[in-house]
């Protein structure tokens, strides 16, 4: 299947269908669905801190007089485009993490890169990341590196109770996509760390730890000083 044209629109956070539908769509998710923490995003937008974009494909209803479902409508523009996904580009992180984000810009981080389940399997999120370091590389002449967290491989590999172990004590299972940590190595991501940043529930009441995996890309020609730390 020919992949859609897709390209990225800036989220208006203070807009109530923007509002409402990323709320919806982090519902999906399962992260970051309470309205405090999306208004926390959109406090982030009015700082200049983040970059926030819908992952927007042509709506193929659209020449079409008949009305769409409630779910799809949710979802579609007033242009006549469907946001099938998220995804930001930002100057922060939650923790703070110098070698993750930084304010000046030389460092930014690609957080939140969400497709909703039914526009899965159509490369959007393989172009959403083209898109997104292609803004790094063309329209944030400051930056010199672009870095991410995602789960560690760790929750797929390593058969132990802080490894795949952590599935079974929070009744939960591996995410469908597989390791993402070894799709962003695909596409030129080097890891440098790991180190626990999510917690869960457990079966038992204990609270489990997931642990990501810390990765960037060079997107100029920089280089890393002693210990993987970034110099710019």
């Amino acid at each position: 299947m020919t992949p859609p044209p897709c390209q990225l629109r800036p989220i208006n956070l203070h807009d109530p269908s923007d509002f409402t539908e990323m709320q919806r769509q982090r519902q999906i998710c399962g992260w970051d669905h309470e309205a405090p923490k999306i208004e926390s995003w959109r406090n982030k937008q009015d700082e200049g801190l983040k970059g926030f974009y819908w992952v927007c494909i042509p709506d193929p209803s659209s020449g079409s007089s008949s009305s769409s479902s409630s779910s799809s409508s949710i979802a579609t523009t007033s242009s006549s485009t469907i946001r099938a996904g998220h995804i930001s580009l930002d100057a922060y992180s939650d923790p703070p993490d110098a070698d993750l984000a930084r304010a000046d810009r030389s460092v930014l981080t690609v957080q939140t890169l969400f497709i909703l389940p039914e526009y899965r399997g159509l490369g959007l999120g393989r172009r959403a990341m083209d898109l997104v370091e292609e803004k790094a590389r063309t329209q944030e002449p400051k930056c010199r590196y672009l870095a991410l967290t995602t789960l560690s491989e760790r929750h797929f590999v390593d058969e132990s109770p802080e490894g795949t172990g952590v599935w079974a004590r929070t009744g939960s299972a591996p995410p469908r996509m597989g390791c993402n940590q070894w799709w962003y190595a695909r596409r030129g991501y080097v890891f440098w760390k790991e180190e626990p940043r999510w917690t869960d529930k457990g079966l038992d009441g204990s609270e489990v730890a997931f642990y990501a995996a810390f990765m960037r890309m060079d997107v100029r020609a920089g280089v890393e000083g002693e210990g993987g730390k970034v110099v710019v």
